[in-house]
């Protein structure tokens, strides 16, 4: 049997039908990338399609659905590659500038140990608190045993939403990738090949590869948007002087790929906010 170094899925839809064949015929350390675009159904506008593409994975409307439906699809090409005794490594997570394609490419390597590890990363999922923002990742195995017990449940979250606040007040999604999606070393060998893989677009290229290249810098899922400000003074700052707020108040921080409008970062719902002002308050004080 002939196995590929390299394989690219384009269908007009999910990938989800064509992914066991295309990661069967890979190769040990082949790349396959992948376009998306059924962007209704992993943005949460479809969650029927959605569940049945993606092995009956649940999703959520928030603010970072491009990267929570990114970690989905990479949860579900994890599962897969795992059928076939291979495991994947994410390179690079891609959203195209119209946001209706999501392009990810990942590398497959084989082995059984490696396979378990890559399985247990996309046994995962993501619980998130809808009124302060909380996200926090939880194993698969701890599940049915919150389900089941008695009492007060622990929802794995720090905040205190579950109990001040009437009604539902976290959303599930998953099971999903929970590591990285992101490689620096794919990244820096992209960065010295930009001029010879095309050259017409080189700035262009440089400025997504920077993009990226920041984005893995900040260890950390998921991003804010400014996209729900909603300020009095209708006054909201430029990316850049929040991301240069929050670094100054000790956090990681940057601009994030997969939302014009997003910063991802290590501080909180507060936090973020709270640098927002400062950051507005700056601002005033340099314009006077």
């Amino acid at each position: 049997m002939v196995l590929f170094a390299f394989s690219h899925l384009d269908p007009f839809g999910s990938v989800a039908e064509f992914t066991d064949a295309a990661l069967r015929n890979l190769r040990n350390g082949g790349i396959l990338s992948a376009t998306c675009t059924d962007m209704a159904s992993l943005m949460g506008r479809n969650r029927e399609a959605f569940s049945r593409n993606y092995d009956g994975a649940t999703t959520a409307r928030t603010e970072f659905a491009q990267e929570l439906s990114a970690r989905v699809v990479l949860g579900h090409l994890a599962r897969v590659a795992a059928r076939h005794c291979k495991s994947i490594t994410p390179l690079c997570v891609l959203l195209s500038p119209e946001g209706n394609c999501l392009y990810l490419t990942i590398r497959v390597n084989r082995g059984a140990s490696k396979a378990n590890k890559s399985l247990e990363m996309s046994s995962t999922f993501l619980r998130h608190c809808l009124i302060c923002q909380e996200r926090v990742f939880v194993k698969l195995q701890s599940w049915p045993n919150e389900l089941r017990g008695k009492g007060e449940i622990d929802y794995g979250l720090t905040c205190e939403c579950a109990k001040t606040q009437p009604g539902q007040t976290f959303a599930h999604a998953g099971p999903l990738w929970s590591d990285s999606i992101f490689d620096s070393d794919f990244l820096a060998i992209f960065q010295t090949k930009i001029e010879i893989l095309d050259p017409d677009n080189k700035a262009l290229l440089t400025t997504i590869l920077r993009a990226l290249q920041e984005s893995q810098l900040v260890d950390c899922p998921f991003f804010f948007t400014t996209m729900q400000l909603r300020p009095r003074d209708g006054m909201i700052p430029s990316l850049e002087a929040i991301v240069k707020e929050l670094r100054a108040q000790g956090f990681h921080a940057a601009r994030t790929n997969l939302h014009k409008k997003g910063i991802r970062t290590s501080a909180t719902l507060a936090q973020f906010l709270q640098a927002v002002e400062s950051a507005k308050e700056i601002i005033f004080c340099d314009n006077k």
